[in-house]
């Protein structure tokens, strides 16, 4: 996996157009020690992850301007975004929404509403979770 250079925190991407969701996972993920960008919807998400190149995305699915599978036929044309992991985080959980999300090339899909301990534990199947508040190396005794 890329790991951003600047920092030792790895760096997830929230693409979803409900306000409340990327404010609810960045806070849990940032309590967790990742980094946590947020894009309101799919185009500002593609513009997002050309710009920043996160370690992975969360997706959802249903958003006006870009859905989620239109978003990740663009990023399959992309260069090196198309090998960041992208998990689907999204309400439409039908067998056809599943299969084409993972058709077109998303890691794993988690239906909303999600438990906290569910989607930390398939981020972590993709990124190890960086150590909250580390211990500076020269403490004073």
């Amino acid at each position: 996996m890329l790991q951003n250079a600047n920092t030792d925190k790895r760096k997830i991407l929230v693409v979803d157009d409900d306000e409340n969701v990327r404010l609810l996972v960045k806070v849990l993920l940032s309590r967790r020690g990742y980094e946590v960008e947020t894009a309101p919807g799919g185009m500002a998400g593609l513009a997002a992850l050309s710009l920043s190149t996160p370690d992975l995305v969360l997706l959802d699915i249903s958003m006006p301007d870009m859905d989620g599978l239109s978003f990740l036929e663009k990023r399959a044309q992309a260069g090196h975004e198309r090998d960041i992991p992208v998990i689907v985080l999204s309400a439409r959980n039908s067998e056809a929404d599943i299969d084409a999300a993972m058709t077109l090339g998303a890691s794993n899909y988690v239906a909303k509403p999600f438990h906290q301990d569910q989607l930390l534990g398939h981020i972590a199947r993709f990124l190890p979770q960086p150590p909250v508040n580390p211990m500076p190396s020269h403490a004073v005794h």
